[in-house]
């Protein structure tokens, strides 16, 4: 009852005749005899469709003989030879690009869900572990041929990164807290375009310039997944103002005071601000200019 079908096809044959024929001769087109009651033969065909005559000549008790045929049609099945490229990934949503042999019609599965139609789609994996990816290719005769691959896909290693003061004037001493479950963790302090410290994390880090730095946490799992963390916000520094005065005596001058001079004026030169004046015998005073 099978008129055609596509390769590897398989079929089973029997005749219609009385329970007295000692003797069958079947020959599948030009390739393959049996001589049993109800054969099973496999037809294949290569790249085009076969057109396959099956002819059985049969011989009775009484040494009559005849002849039936059939014909069946066998369609090419398309080659897939097709594996992945990578077989592990590092964390989720985790994106796998695949591509096709060129094949008339391709679908592709994660996990036994369609996903993805055309010879070549991007897969977004969105499972740990082991995901299983099937594809699936047809021909132009409606043939299949079926190639499963799988992908491990690995978790990132967590990161946590925490620091104070996130303000103060140079040189600022930041006190770090980093936090992973990983093997190794690195750390990089970046200024603007430039990096001005890489290498392993510390729980102290000193910013002897002022300016606007951002820390950043990196941290390598046991199978070698990468994962970073860093700061809400960059740390500020300041930086230290310049403090400058030139004092003179009320009467004579700095290098020859007046015996009666009875106070000094301190010109204040620093840099714009609050100022504190300390004049070493107790006395202190918060005028931009001082006078003792």
């Amino acid at each position: 009852d099978v008129t055609s079908g596509c390769s590897p096809l398989s079929a089973t044959f029997a005749t219609a005749s009385d329970q007295s024929l000692i003797d069958w001769a079947w020959q599948f087109g030009g390739s393959g005899f049996s001589s049993e009651s109800q054969p099973t033969y496999v037809f294949e065909a290569s790249s085009i469709a076969e057109l396959v005559t099956v002819v059985v000549n049969i011989t009775d008790q009484w040494g009559c003989e005849g002849t039936a045929s059939s014909s069946i049609e066998v369609f090419p099945a398309p080659s897939n030879a097709w594996e992945l490229s990578v077989h592990e990934v590092c964390g989720i949503p985790a994106e796998l690009q695949v591509n096709g042999q060129g094949e008339a019609e391709t679908q592709w599965l994660e996990n036994d869900a369609l996903v993805a139609l055309g010879d070549s789609a991007a897969l977004n994996l969105t499972e740990l572990g082991w995901n299983h990816i099937m594809q699936i290719v047809s021909n132009d005769y409606g043939c299949e041929a079926v190639a499963l691959d799988s992908i491990e896909v690995l978790p990132l290693p967590t990161v946590q990164l925490t620091a104070a003061p996130m303000m103060g004037c140079a040189p600022l001493e930041v006190e770090l807290t980093p936090i992973s479950n990983g093997i190794e963790m690195m750390l990089d302090v970046v200024s603007g375009n430039d990096t001005v410290h890489s290498g392993a994390a510390e729980t102290t880090f000193t910013l002897e310039e002022s300016g606007n730095y951002q820390f950043i946490l990196q941290s390598v799992s046991e199978r070698g997944c990468m994962n970073q963390a860093m700061l809400s916000d960059s740390i500020t520094v300041f930086p230290k103002p310049q403090v400058a005065f030139e004092p003179a005596p009320y009467a004579g001058t700095w290098d020859d005071p007046h015996p009666l001079n009875s106070s000094w004026t301190f010109e204040n030169l620093s840099d714009p601000g609050q100022s504190i004046w300390d004049f070493g015998d107790g006395s202190v005073s918060s005028e931009w200019d001082g006078t003792h």
